[in-house]
């Protein structure tokens, strides 16, 4: 049997510990209204997307963030957390906090290990119950300005990256894989959940609840407490379609 503290559990965010829409468009939502966007950041993200071989690329794409500074991934934070509840347009499965805390109550160790950006995520530790470790898509900044760059520092964090990421973690932190705990949604999330003795599929997608059925995986369905229904936002991709679209318009 495992010590204890040799166990840990990894929790996917989006769609996981946390409703549609993602992290990366809540954020994006919030620099359009705080008109945070820099034109030439807009323009060079719509060049950049629409050159050949770049469709099925957009996570990839984080041009439209070059320029800015890592404190406003606090200001969002703070602007989505409100103290009172009723203000919040950032919500968390409760049932997903409560298996933080049970986690946690054993003496496990806890990790976010997502696909979003690791400013938003590491944000989200300020409202989340004890010590948590993150694992999520890192940005490049200029080592003079401070500022984003708009490129990737490393891999983005999905699919066999999240796996590498846990592999490291365990090393790191002498944790025993087949006796931990993983969540996802998503059949991205699939190697991330083969890597642990107890993977959970919740809120799956169709193809992960098959596949989960398969093999005898755990599926839960984790919902939003009643009367806290997540805000409605729009998709990543037309915002920034209409946002391009303006750029353009600037720059013609």
């Amino acid at each position: 049997m495992s010590r204890a503290g040799s166990i840990g559990a990894f929790f996917d965010l989006d769609g996981t510990l946390l409703p549609a829409p993602s992290l990366e468009t809540r954020f994006l939502k919030y620099l359009i209204l705080q008109r945070m966007l820099r034109r030439s950041s807009v323009l060079k993200w719509v060049l950049r997307a629409t050159q050949p071989g770049q469709i099925g690329k957009f996570p990839l794409n984080k041009t439209y963030l070059t320029g800015l500074r890592e404190s406003v991934a606090a200001s969002w934070a703070e602007s989505s957390y409100a103290q009172d509840s009723s203000y919040r347009t950032l919500r968390f499965f409760d049932e997903g906090l409560a298996r933080i805390v049970w986690h946690q109550a054993q003496n496990h160790r806890v990790f976010l290990v997502s696909g979003t950006l690791a400013p938003l995520a590491s944000q989200l530790l300020r409202f989340l119950p004890g010590e948590i470790g993150v694992m999520a898509t890192e940005l490049a900044t200029d080592s003079f300005s401070s500022m984003w760059t708009g490129e990737l520092a490393g891999e983005h964090m999905v699919g066999f990256a999240k796996m590498r990421a846990m592999l490291t973690l365990a090393a790191d932190h002498q944790i025993d894989l087949r006796a931990s705990y993983a969540y996802g949604d998503s059949v991205s999330d699939r190697a991330m959940l083969e890597a642990v003795g107890h993977p959970e599929a919740v809120n799956p997608s169709g193809r992960l609840a098959q596949m989960a059925r398969q093999h005898g995986w755990t599926i839960s369905n984790w919902k939003l407490a009643k009367g806290q229904a997540s805000s409605a936002q729009p998709r990543l991709i037309p915002i920034m379609r209409r946002a391009g679209r303006a750029a353009v318009e600037e720059h013609p």
